[in-house]
Order: structure tokens, then C-alpha cells, then sequence
């Protein structure tokens, strides 16, 4: 993924100190502790922003109709086939939206599902063998461990993250590359979240550390998924 060599060292070091530990009960006490804060901070954000997400869905809404009527030849359907490390352009939509927007495309990679989350999280729709899932991160951010879960878990060929980053669009690709059970996908979670913890144990909001955090993870666990960031 590109990631500074200094910049990494020093986070696992960070790391290290801080403890990132293995699937323990503390862990996972840990682990609803944090996401209890993080919960508690989320700003679903104001009338105006959830009226111009609302008026985004609608039309996608429109579009996935459309698609699934077997009138569109399906142009994104194509660029998803084709070539997946370009943003579709329901990508290019939702990754100007203020809250965030799940897309599913079905293993044809039509679109047919779209649903609206707010300023922080979205509930990524039921997902069938061969689904793509696509959703934006408004504040810029990369892969939440929530998505790292997901793609694990989940039957779905990919889960994707849009993102604008220091005025530059940016596409992450997870792709589970086995069947992995809730245990190891538990474990998985609580490495990357505890990766994105500094030494004060605050949730790191730095894109390029939140990077770091996850190329530890795939330091540690590659076998079982690949990620990838493209930058526009």
C-alpha cells in the first residue's frame, strides 16, 4: 500500500508497548468499551446534510430500479468486471455525500441495493456469494474494523471504501482470500482496532496512521485477506 517505512516501524513499536494482544476476555471487554465510545461521539450531522444524502439515495434508488428491469445494458456492470481499481460511477456519487451510502452490486455486478447511513456508519445490506459492497467514509477515513469484519465473515466477492482524502479521491479494496471463522475474524478485529489505538488508547484519526494500522494487520494476518488503496 505504500506505506512510509519509519512511519510503520514506529507505530509497531507503538504497538508493542501498548500491547496489541490476541482473542482474550479482557479484549473483548475492551473492544465494546471503545466501540461504546465511539458510538457515544458519532454526530448523525444536521437536516441539510441528511436531506442532500436522501435526494443522492433517490436517485440511485432510481438507477438500481432500472438495472434490475434488464433495460440498462449495465455500463457498471462492465467497469466492475473489467476493471475493478477505477471508482463506478455510483462511487463518484455517494464519495461527495456529507453522510454514508452502502451500494450492492450482485455477482453479475449489477446495482441493486442502496441504502443510507449517517454521518458515521451504515448498515451494509444482506449479502449473497459473488456480492460487491461499496460505501463511502465521509470524514476521509480508511477501512473501520467493522468493515475488515464484514469482508471476513460475509459472503461477498469485495467490500469497498471511498474516500476524499486531502482533495484526492481514494479507493480501498478488501477481499477475503479464504473461509475464515467468527473466532479468527474476532481476533483479526481487535489486532487492527488495537493498531488504531495510540499510546493513550484514543482512536487514531490521521488517515495515513489509520493506513499504518491496517498494513500492521496485513503484516500479520495476509493470509486471510488483501487490501489495496488507489489514489485519483
Amino acid at each position: 500500500m505504500g506505506i512510509d517505512l519509519e512511519l510503520k516501524k514506529r507505530f509497531k513499536m507503538q504497538s508493542q508497548v501498548g500491547g496489541i494482544k490476541s482473542k482474550t476476555e479482557n479484549n473483548i471487554i475492551m473492544l465494546d468499551e471503545r466501540s461504546s465510545k465511539i458510538r457515544k461521539s458519532m454526530n448523525p450531522g444536521n437536516g441539510r446534510d441528511a436531506a442532500i444524502t436522501s435526494k443522492i439515495v433517490e436517485k440511485l434508488d432510481r438507477r438500481s430500479a432500472h438495472s434490475q428491469s434488464g433495460k440498462s445494458s449495465g455500463v457498471l456492470r462492465n467497469s466492475l468486471n473489467t476493471d475493478p481499481n477505477i471508482l463506478t460511477s455510483e462511487e463518484q456519487v455517494i464519495i461527495e455525500a456529507p453522510h454514508e451510502i452502502a451500494v450492492r452490486y450482485d455477482h453479475e455486478k449489477r446495482l441493486m441495493k442502496v441504502i443510507q447511513g449517517d454521518k458515521n456508519q451504515v448498515t451494509v445490506p444482506r449479502t449473497e456469494k459473488g456480492d460487491t459492497i461499496t460505501h463511502n467514509h465521509p470524514g476521509g477515513l480508511g477501512p473501520s474494523d467493522t468493515d475488515l469484519m464484514k469482508v471476513l465473515i460475509a459472503p461477498m466477492d469485495e467490500l469497498r471504501i471511498v474516500a476524499n482524502q486531502n482533495g484526492k479521491n481514494v479507493l480501498y479494496r478488501l477481499i477475503s482470500k479464504d473461509d475464515v471463522d467468527e473466532g479468527l475474524a474476532e481476533e483479526i478485529m481487535i489486532f487492527y482496532q488495537n493498531a488504531m489505538m495510540d499510546s493513550r488508547g484514543e482512536l487514531i484519526k490521521a488517515p495515513s496512521q489509520r493506513d499504518v494500522a491496517l498494513e500492521l494487520t496485513l503484516d500479520e494476518f495476509g493470509s486471510t485477506f488483501s487490501a489495496d488503496k488507489k489514489i485519483f
